[in-house]
């Protein structure tokens, strides 16, 4: 019974981390391939706050959304231009505003994507260009949104469910390795090295929420050389 309740925390562990990992690869791989888009379109720091979904699936529409907050004490009147893939990764759809901002204020741009908007039928992907009063430097940022085809859910509800699922089954089957005894060194080696895939593994959700792709894959190639080591 001991020994069943430790190899169902393993095998629950393992599955989780597998979806996890899959998760991941799957948001930073997006976010790079978005990297090229417009790539000769650069500004001298990045954007943060560039709210962009995941998923898009089915024939949904979804919005991708900037915040600009006036901090200055004077008037912000930043240019902006934003690129969205159309098809084809020489195909963009171009949209420009000018914006007049009061000190302590904020605006919200948002742009629709589509799923025809998908390059090689897999990504949406989007560039935004700003370019602000002197001496503030320009900014840019970039993102690339997933298209899928699964009936019945939207883009956010599948991304949930699979988020969901990997986080449970990572949480209980940690919880299961941590009560359940396992007096022999080897084993006590390998559900040491899960614990620390499995934070691994976390902290890359983070990254890759966070758009961060260059240490996100980082992160997963160290994944991937634990998992090895666990396996041999």
């Amino acid at each position: 019974m001991k020994g069943k309740l430790l190899n169902t925390g393993l095998i629950l562990t393992i599955v989780g981390n597998l979806l996890g990992i899959m998760i991941t690869a799957m948001m930073l791989w997006a976010d790079q391939e978005a990297s090229l888009f417009k790539y000769n379109i650069t500004g001298k720091k990045n954007l943060i706050l560039l709210n962009c979904p995941i998923l898009l699936n089915g024939n949904e529409e979804r919005e991708i959304k900037v915040k600009l907050k006036n901090n200055r004490d004077k008037v912000m009147s930043p240019f902006i231009r934003a690129y969205v893939s159309e098809e084809h990764i020489t195909l963009t759809r171009e949209s420009t505003h000018e914006l007049i901002i009061q000190p302590g204020d904020a605006a919200e741009i948002i742009w629709k994507i589509y799923p025809e908007d998908a390059v090689y039928h897999r990504f949406v992907f989007f560039r935004i260009y700003i370019h602000d009063d002197y001496p503030y430097p320009t900014r840019d940022g970039t993102c690339g949104v997933w298209v899928t085809n699964i009936p019945g859910l939207s883009g956010n509800q599948l991304f949930l469910i699979f988020f969901t699922f990997s986080i449970l089954l990572i949480v209980g089957g940690n919880i299961l390795i941590q009560i359940a005894p396992h007096p022999l060194y080897d084993k006590r080696k390998i559900t040491a090295g899960m614990k620390y895939l499995s934070g691994l593994v976390l902290f890359n959700f983070i990254i890759a929420f966070l758009g961060y792709w260059v240490p996100g894959f980082i992160v997963l190639t160290l994944i991937v050389v634990l998992g090895i080591a666990l396996i041999v």
